[in-house]
């Protein structure tokens, strides 16, 4: 039991992560918080938004493009209802807010994973325990339990917690609209086989509902796995193979945690942005992106599908087709954004990682030029768009070769 108040052991090179020290993970939780008081909820709340407007945008984009009328008639019926749709959003949002406040540890369980705290068990025992230390002068143990003890009460604090609960408020709101979709799209297909091409409103509007309600468990957790993949795609939270093992690393080695504090995050910004990439079509399949606009046979459909968490078992080629769409409309937000972004660096309104010199950059800074930043046309205000998901990738990337092709004085 005294392994999970580890310090310094624990803190370095952990080699039971299985056994995880309170004070580390407490202060791991800590720190985020911290990180999280600031704009990060305001950030979330406008990725969340143009991430979830971005989908209906690139399912009709990608389904005009190829001329799918039934994807296109598909997809007005499933991004209707929008006034119904933010209704539910913000009760979640409401509920979930709520549930973090009053019992933040069982919202930390059930939140982003990046976010989850360790929660402190067999308190009682423990104490216990700690009065056996304090009668045998083992003040190094029992400094360590207090420390524990403290940093897991600081945690719970709603206004310590107030960026991070508002994270798990704002992830409601999405789950919710993402369940909408789902269940808007499940109604469609099941009424649209039954009969043949034809929808009735009325019935639609209430097999919707009901499948709806059917998404979320008794206690308001999101259980339907098309709507959760949805979901933790926006919220920059999907589970991976890469994501597992990098994981596990940190596990074993906490001290890099203050290096990579949300390595979920990153790793999924990276496949996200990727496939809004022109090129995202390009090259091994190693992104969901690549399988889907490669897949060409029934299995390769069918297994693109499961793995957006998106059921098979009805009209899986529409199925699939609107997911296709969707990939291909994102290809083409990429591009305007990159042919914008061109146009805007070449004016000098837009700028990337700068120079490879660490000295030049340092220089050019203290000059007043900013990296990873653009320029407000109306007011010359320059504003950081790091963090802007799903084209910060695609502004920083375009930004640095316009740089490197206007330089003279080296060869890109």
């Amino acid at each position: 039991m005294y392994k999970r108040q580890g310090l310094i052991k624990k803190g370095f090179l952990d080699g039971e992560p299985e056994v995880p020290s309170v004070v580390i993970k407490g202060l791991h939780g800590a720190r985020i918080n911290s990180l999280l008081a600031g704009l990060s909820p305001v950030r979330a709340a406008l990725g969340n938004s143009m991430l979830t407007f971005a989908k209906p945008i690139s399912i009709f984009a990608g389904a005009a493009v190829q001329g799918d009328v039934a994807t296109l008639k598909r997809a007005q019926t499933v991004f209707g209802g929008i006034s119904e749709n933010i209704k539910r959003g913000f009760k979640v949002m409401r509920s979930e807010w709520n549930l973090a406040v009053k019992h933040p540890e069982e919202a930390m369980a059930r939140g982003r994973v990046d976010m989850q705290m360790q929660k402190l068990e067999h308190m009682e025992y423990m104490d216990s325990m700690a009065k056996g230390w304090e009668a045998d002068e083992e003040w190094g143990k029992v400094a360590m339990w207090k420390l524990a003890k403290g940093l897991t009460w600081w945690n719970k604090q709603p206004f310590v917690r107030f960026g991070t609960n508002a994270l798990y408020a704002i992830d409601g709101f999405t789950n919710s609209f993402m369940a909408s979709g789902m269940a808007r799209a499940r109604a469609y297909d099941e009424l649209f086989d039954a009969t043949r091409g034809g929808v009735d409103k009325v019935k639609f509007q209430q097999l919707q509902r009901k499948l709806y309600n059917e998404a979320f468990d008794d206690t308001g957790l999101l259980t339907d796995a098309a709507a959760k993949h949805a979901s933790q795609e926006i919220a920059l939270n999907l589970d991976s193979k890469v994501v597992r093992h990098f994981e596990n690393m940190l596990d074993h080695i906490p001290a890099a945690k203050g290096v990579f504090l949300f390595p979920r995050t990153g790793v999924n910004a990276f496949e996200l942005g990727w496939s809004f990439s022109p090129t995202s079509n390009l090259g091994p399949a190693l992104t969901k992106a690549r399988r889907v606009l490669g897949a060409k046979t029934e299995q390769a459909k069918i297994a693109s599908l499961l793995e957006h968490g998106i059921d098979a078992s009805q009209d899986a080629d529409l199925a699939f087709k609107t997911l296709k769409s969707e990939y291909i409309g994102r290809q083409i937000m990429g591009s305007t954004v990159v042919m914008g972004a061109g146009m805007w660096a070449l004016e000098g309104n837009l700028t990337g990682n700068g120079p490879q010199d660490a000295a030049e950059k340092a220089r050019m800074m203290a000059l007043g030029w900013k990296p990873l930043s653009i320029r407000n046309p109306i007011t010359g205000q320059w504003h950081s768009y790091r963090g802007f998901e799903p084209f910060s990738q695609l502004l920083g990337l375009t930004a640095d070769v316009v740089y490197q092709a206007n330089r003279v004085d080296q060869s890109i």
